[in-house]
């Protein structure tokens, strides 16, 4: 841990916890062989910050998807989150991990440009991006298939629609009705819909 540390012993331990599922991880492993963990001071957010070495590395970090410095987000008279930087750059996975109310959120809005800070600067690189929210409303009533919802604010074709789906494995689902779905359907929904889009950033809360 860089310049910060774990409030208790049981954080620590759920923390190694979680760090050693994601190293024993063989998926994680074959994508990943540099792991940085970097202590965001604002209120014990831990940043694990992965990624994939390749030959073009020079000009990978020259030119990030998003960088992030100094950035902040102030409101009702206590900061949100403060003094973050980062780079997230493609073929990179950054995990943000923390308690309730610590701000993981509210760093992806910034990320995502959804929230400008208050301090400090953001920087996107990139149009093409996808978010999956933590929650989503939806009026349930309104009938509504899973090929409907995929195209509601986007032009995607029926191809990258169906092998979105087959990815997060629900490819069956394509003419249910939204309301029959079960929470971890839609779920997985949600994220064919973000994938859908091709983006080159994609940022998923929980």
């Amino acid at each position: 841990i860089i310049n910060g540390e774990i409030d208790n012993a049981k954080n620590l331990k759920m923390f190694f916890i979680l760090f050693d599922l994601y190293i024993n991880n063989p998926l994680i492993i074959s994508i990943v062989n540099v792991i940085y963990i970097v202590y965001i001071e604002t209120r014990n957010v831990i940043l694990l910050h992965h990624w994939k070495y390749y030959i073009n590395n020079k000009m990978k970090k020259n030119n990030p998807l998003v960088k992030l410095n100094n950035a902040g987000i102030y409101r009702e008279e206590k900061w949100l989150v403060k003094g973050v930087s980062l780079e997230i750059n493609k073929k990179e996975i950054v995990t943000l991990i923390g308690p309730n109310g610590s701000g993981k959120t509210t760093t992806g809005k910034i990320v995502l440009n959804i929230i400008e800070p208050d301090e400090g600067t953001v920087k996107i690189n990139t149009s093409r991006v996808a978010y999956v929210p933590q929650k989503i409303n939806i009026d349930w009533a309104i009938p509504l298939r899973v090929i409907d919802f995929m195209k509601l604010t986007n032009h995607i074709n029926n191809a990258d629609i169906t092998e979105a789906l087959k990815l997060t494995g629900v490819e069956d689902l394509l003419y249910n009705q939204i309301n029959n779905l079960s929470g971890g359907e839609f779920q997985r929904v949600l994220i064919a819909r973000a994938i859908a889009k091709k983006p080159e950033l994609l940022v998923l809360d929980e």
